[in-house]
C-alpha cells in the first residue's frame, strides 16, 4: 500500500529499500535510528529523505561502498529508539549508528525513570555516542 508519495514501508517496517541481513563484504553500514523526523513523515519520496542522501554523497565521494539504513518510527522515544535498535538494527551487523535526536523528543521524567536513564546512558557509552 502507497504510504507515503509514491514509496513503501520494507517488508521489516522500515521506510527504506530491502537489505540482506549478512552485510555485503565490504560495505560498511550506517544505521539511523530517530523519531518522525529522521523517518521523513513530511517527505513524501524515500530519496529525499536525509538517511538517502546521506547514502549517495558518500558513495559518491569514496570508492568505499556505504548502506545508510533508516530505521527511523515516527512518535518514538529515545528508550523506543534503543529497543529497536537492539532488536531489529543490530542484526544488520551496522558499523556506525546515527542516533537523529530531535527537541521535541519526550524527555521528562513520566517518560525517562531514573533507571531507563542510566540504562540508556550505559548504552550510550559503550556505543561511543557520548565519546
Amino acid at each position: 500500500a502507497k504510504l507515503y508519495g509514491d514509496e513503501h514501508l520494507s517488508s521489516i517496517g522500515l521506510r527504506d529499500k530491502e537489505y540482506s541481513l549478512k552485510k555485503p563484504e565490504q560495505a560498511k553500514r550506517i544505521v539511523v535510528i530517530g523519531d518522525s523526523v529522521a523517518f521523513g513523515d513530511r517527505v513524501k519520496n524515500t530519496e529525499d529523505l536525509f538517511s538517502e542522501k546521506l547514502e549517495v554523497m558518500l558513495n559518491r565521494s569514496t570508492k568505499q561502498h556505504y548502506e545508510v539504513m533508516n530505521f527511523a518510527v515516527g512518535g518514538y522515544n529515545i528508550v523506543q529508539e534503543m529497543e529497536f535498535l537492539k532488536a531489529k538494527a543490530l542484526p544488520y551487523q551496522p558499523d556506525i549508528i546515527i542516533l537523529a535526536y530531535v527537541l521535541n523528543d519526550p524527555d521528562d521524567e513520566t517518560v525517562f525513570k531514573f533507571e531507563k536513564r542510566r540504562k540508556i546512558l550505559a548504552i550510550l557509552e559503550k556505543s561511543h555516542f557520548l565519546n
